[in-house]
């Protein structure tokens, strides 16, 4: 997903999941659309697109 430009940001304060990002976009977009926070969103959004098809 890097080599597809997708960022990934640690942590911050007593969150313990990682915050994932599309392409462009920021904190500020649209959580579950472009922003993901933890793994279990970004999977659930990526069997959603059958990425892994």
């Amino acid at each position: 997903m890097k080599k597809d430009g997708w960022t990934s940001k640690k942590p911050s304060g007593v969150s313990v999941d990682y915050i994932y990002l599309k392409p462009g976009k920021t904190i500020k977009d649209v959580e579950e659309e472009d922003v993901f926070i933890g793994k279990e969103a970004l999977m659930k959004y990526l069997d959603k697109i059958e990425v892994f098809d």
